[in-house]
């Protein structure tokens, strides 16, 4: 039977087939032939539809784009959505009718945002999306029609961010959130939880360059006091270094400097110590935390001063405060080493291999690390791999004498130099070593768990020993310190993902932040190794252990009471010189070793593990039935962390009902997400919706269950809601 397509608006695909007609005069002249005929414009419509329905002929309404359109854009202009039809009907062609608002935005602009679900790190990428696509004002209404239903669906502090449907808007939010708007966006805002973009980073720096010449660079300590990314804080301390470091040194102080310590490189910080001399460290105090304390916070920023500064008076201080403590320690050391006093790291190294755990350990040890390279190099580490984290941040005493011959067997085999002479040839029992030219992720790729490896690393030692000026010495040292911590992430990775890795990062020795005069002659049979002399006795020691030669500035030590050896003795520079070579020639050591300096004997301690983060997972379970009636949950899960997880088990709480456990037992890879579909058997009430809430049971790779919450977005048709299907018989 023969149709007729009514299209009022003329704005319709006609069917296959249908003659297109648009006046009365061509209607009729085609009314008698076969075939179905298309009919355009309002008045012909409603004529020819009465014509038709005469013949007892179907009638068919076609409707318009426009207007299918227009339901899918709250508050649009008809013309604004006829252009937008206009400008893309030949992609709209591609979907199936009637329209669908997501379908509409996903042809346009193929994107996954569409798909996704509301949260914060949704919203910020909806925010840097419409910054960095600037949508025409055509699509606009669409836009703001799908911000508002993500609004409405919206349960966090994000709620406020989908009133953005444009660039504009977009822009202005971000500055605030970016922390360089004229006000802040929102103090319940967490960080900003993408990678800032460079736009926004160039634009917040145009304009904190001008408020921190205007504050006499007071507002620096505001800005890296606020809830911004750390980004965007290492932004603001690179521009608050440039505005101290240049012509603006007589407004620093200590506090600046502390602040900016956090944020920036640590040859920078340096750099601006040497512009505001940190104060003089006090004395030694006589117990371990006081003076773990007193090294990191007074001694070592002094320290650090001086050696770009060389100020006299300040080396001065260093030398009279490094006396006082090397005095001390040689009274603490020979009762540590019986004691077995877990501040020795040879104690420590002896006690983390012998304790109890099925996780994967690898010990390595730089050899001569530095505190500032150890911080360099946990850098290095946390810029590459998200998943490690310092669990532990130590200072330990190192064996004397501070040279590698004497602390690295001590190190590696947990135990006194002297003890390490008496111990057969071989890797430690239970343990691994891996020399440096190995590859230490071949190794790790194949452990199990309780292994327990090795690796010793010559570097940054051998660098610090190459001829080079201080300011060049450091920089290669920094380049040998990068390597090392990409050779750490790469062997991490290696670990198979099922077993728990503790990664520790020390050092054998310190050594002296500054450089040695070679003016100490060598005592009689002994050899030299920069800051000390080791060889046969030289004379009694009496009770302490130790004699201190005033003459040339050493100290001599009985090697069977410090652990060292049991034939021979060592004599230690007390001063910041150090001895001839071997061959008599004099001249200057950079950074030496084998001293009693706080630097040289306190020694980093860095405990990394893997995957100890809470899991980035964000669930919503969103659907709607009948109550008491079979219903199917649509469980929307994120996982934006850097680890893959299985979703084992939702487990929801419909007010004091027993907990209803759904299985899931899927998937769910790192950076992904992942919706699961499942039923429940009884719907829950309305009333228990009010009172309702749910988590979901993650297992980790290594076995560990973790629990997140999930957000309900569930509705229920209860009896009294439900359709009155008495109404007829009323």
């Amino acid at each position: 039977m023969r149709k007729l397509y009514q299209d009022p608006k003329a704005d319709c695909e006609p069917p296959a087939g249908a003659t297109i007609v648009t006046s009365e005069v061509n209607f009729l002249r085609i009314f008698g032939r076969d075939g179905d005929i298309a009919v355009r414009g309002p008045a012909l419509c409603r004529w020819a539809g009465n014509v038709w329905l005469g013949r007892g002929w179907p009638v068919v309404r076609l409707l318009s784009p426009v207007d299918e359109l227009s339901d899918c854009a709250v508050g649009a202009e008809h013309g604004q959505v006829a252009q937008f039809y206009e400008e893309n009907a030949r992609l709209l062609s591609q979907l199936e009718r009637p329209f669908k608002l997501r379908d509409v935005l996903e042809v346009i602009y193929p994107d996954s945002i569409w798909r996704g679900y509301p949260n914060i790190r949704h919203a910020a990428g909806w925010l840097v999306w419409l910054d960095q696509t600037d949508p025409p004002p055509t699509i606009l209404p669409f836009l703001r029609t799908q911000a508002m239903l993500w609004r409405a669906t919206s349960r966090g502090p994000e709620l406020m961010l989908y009133d953005a449907h444009d660039a504009t808007t977009a822009r202005e939010f971000l500055a605030k959130w970016l922390g360089y708007g004229d006000t802040p966006l929102s103090h319940n805002l967490p960080p900003f939880p993408l990678e800032v973009p460079k736009r926004h980073l160039d634009a917040a720096t145009r304009i904190w360059r001008s408020q921190i010449v205007r504050s006499q660079g007071y507002c620096v300590q505001e800005l890296l006091r606020c809830n911004a990314p750390r980004r965007v804080r290492e932004k603001v301390a690179e521009i608050g270094f440039d505005y101290y470091y240049g012509a603006h040194r007589g407004d620093l102080s200590q506090e600046v400097v502390r602040l900016l310590a956090d944020y920036l490189s640590p040859e920078k910080t340096a750099e601006l110590r040497t512009c505001l001399p940190p104060p003089r460290p006090g004395n030694p105090p006589r117990d371990i935390a006081g003076l773990r304390r007193w090294f990191m916070e007074e001694y070592l920023p002094f320290r650090q001063w001086c050696l770009l500064s060389e100020d006299a008076e300040g080396l001065a201080r260093v030398e009279e405060v490094s006396r006082a403590f090397a005095l001390w320690f040689l009274d603490f050391y020979p009762a540590a080493i019986a004691g077995g006093n877990p501040a020795m790291a040879f104690v420590r190294s002896s006690s983390v291999r012998h304790a109890d755990r099925d996780e994967v350990t690898l010990l390595v040890i730089a050899d001569g690390l530095s505190l500032t390279d150890a911080e360099t190099l946990m850098r290095g580490i946390a810029a590459q791999e998200a998943r490690l984290t310092v669990c532990r941040n130590e200072l330990l005493f190192a064996a004397v004498p501070t040279v590698t011959e004497v602390c690295k067997p001590a190190l590696v085999h947990g135990c006194t130099p002297r003890d390490v002479a008496n111990l057969p040839a071989g890797d430690p029992q239970g343990t691994r070593v891996l020399s440096e030219n190995q590859d230490p992720a071949e190794a790790l790729r194949r452990a199990i768990g309780g292994d327990f490896f090795i690796w010793s690393h010559v570097e940054p030692d051998r660098t610090y020993h190459s001829h080079a000026d201080t300011l060049t010495l450091l920089e290669k040292v920094r380049g040998a310190v990068r390597t090392i911590a990409s050779r750490i992430v790469s062997a991490a990775g290696a670990v198979p993902a099922h077993l728990r890795l503790r990664i520790i990062v020390t050092t054998d020795h310190g050594r002296l932040l500054g450089k040695s005069e070679r003016t100490i002659a060598i005592p009689a049979g002994m050899h030299s190794h920069q800051r000390v002399a080791l060889g046969p006795s030289q004379g009694p020691t009496g009770g302490t252990g130790y004699v201190v030669r005033e003459h040339d500035g050493t100290v001599m030590l009985d090697g069977r009471r410090f652990g060292i050896s049991d034939t021979d003795d060592c004599t230690v520079a007390l001063s910041s010189s150090a001895f001839r070579a071997n061959d008599g020639r004099a001249g200057v050591e950079h950074f030496p070793h084998g001293g009693l300096a706080p630097e040289e004997v306190m020694i980093p301690w860095f405990e990394i593990v893997r995957d100890q983060e809470p899991p980035h997972i964000e669930c919503t379970a969103s659907g709607a039935a009948r109550e008491d009636q079979a219903g199917q949950v649509t469980i929307h899960c994120v996982n934006a962390g850097q680890v893959d997880v299985m979703l084992e088990v939702f487990e929801f709480q419909f007010r004091d009902k027993p907990k209803l456990q759904v299985v899931a037992n899927v998937s769910l890879p790192r950076m992904s997400e992942q919706i699961v579909l499942r039923t429940i058997d009884r719907w829950p009430t309305p009333s228990d919706l009010k009172a309702a809430s749910a988590i979901a049971r993650i297992r980790m790779p290594v076995g560990d269950i973790e629990t997140v919450p999930v957000q309900l977005d569930l509705k229920s048709e209860g009896f009294y809601s439900r359709e009155n299907i008495l109404g007829d018989l009323s």
